[in-house]
């Protein structure tokens, strides 16, 4: 599992330069995928906390190869009833990714900033 460490290390080069020979790509909404969070979502309302989604930040490049990303975003934001926060331009370094779609640690840190700058924490409410 990725979800209890961050990377430290850079894209390599040769998955960078490989994005550049990639076809455009279209992003797809699997219905499985949709549900389990929709009922992550219902879940969450069901106990009073108010649901924002966000897109983290893809590789620049990559994300200039996301044929559909409006289109992605808006249906999943219909989906699921929503607001989707879109950072997926937000940080703009590609020496800042683990690859594609993962932050190294000074992009994790990049985007953080950027979530504080936002005010995005400033609308949790705390207990």
């Amino acid at each position: 599992t990725d979800q209890d460490w961050v990377n430290r290390d850079h894209i390599d080069a040769a998955l960078l330069a490989s994005v550049d020979t990639m076809h455009r790509v279209a992003l797809t909404l699997p219905p499985r995928d949709v549900a389990a969070l929709a009922r992550s979502v219902n879940r969450a309302r069901r106990d009073g906390i108010a649901v924002e989604l966000v897109v983290t930040p893809f590789l620049p490049s990559y994300r200039a190869k996301l044929a559909n990303f409006p289109q992605w975003k808006a249906s999943l934001q219909e989906s699921l009833g929503a607001p989707i926060l879109d950072y997926s331009s937000a940080v703009s370094d590609d020496r800042d990714f683990a690859d594609r779609l993962h932050l190294n640690f000074a992009g994790s840190r990049a985007f953080l900033d950027r979530l504080v700058a936002d005010g995005v924490f400033d609308r949790v409410e705390h207990p």
